[in-house]
């Protein structure tokens, strides 16, 4: 729980039992109303988009309030709905984390702000998340890739009928179809999945 100023009585978010969940998808990069779709419970308890917002711009630590702060400026220079879009607001993680650390310098180099560690923690977090996914991409990339490259040359060395049963065996295995299945989801980021 954080210590006051960062939390108020008075604040229905603050308050709710999924707080938490709800400022780490709107810190992701969520709109307000997909949030309130996303967690049915936050409006059930008469949770609005103005009540959310306000609780994003008066009730968390300096730094993830200039986060989500920026990233409602990035995605309003993008056109998106910051109330009510679909897609994520921040876009390109990796240009939203490195802007919002070029700006931190900034304000660190003429003496605007003293960050918390916690602060740092979280960008370190967040670019070393966005380079673990970007691995992961590549390496599904890969291993499709491989595994085109492979049914080729298959299909090259045997007949039509020895072809069709090595594919029916493939698409049957079951520990090929839960790789198949793990492949297909990708991976998971709860704002998009949201």
């Amino acid at each position: 729980m954080r210590a006051i100023p960062y939390y108020c009585d008075h604040c229905f978010v603050c308050q709710h039992p999924e707080k938490e969940e709800a400022e780490r998808h709107l810190l992701k990069g969520a709109s307000y109303g997909k949030v309130l779709r996303y967690m049915p419970s936050l409006e059930a308890e008469g949770i609005t988009s103005r009540i959310l917002r306000n609780h994003m711009q008066n009730h968390l630590a300096p730094g993830r309030a200039y986060l989500r702060a920026a990233i409602e400026e990035y995605a309003r220079k993008r056109g998106a709905d910051v109330e009510d879009d679909e897609r994520s607001l921040a876009g390109d993680y990796v240009l939203m984390a490195n802007l919002t650390i070029q700006r931190v310098v900034e304000r660190l180099a003429i003496g605007e702000i003293e960050p918390e560690i916690s602060d740092g923690a979280t960008m370190a977090k967040l670019l070393l998340d966005l380079e673990r996914q970007d691995q992961d991409t590549l390496d599904r990339a890969a291993i499709g890739h491989a595994m085109a490259t492979i049914t080729a040359i298959v299909k090259e060395h045997v007949s039509p009928e020895e072809f069709q049963r090595i594919g029916h065996q493939v698409a049957t295995d079951p520990r090929l179809k839960a790789l198949n299945a793990a492949v297909a989801r990708g991976p998971v980021i709860d704002v998009e999945s949201a």
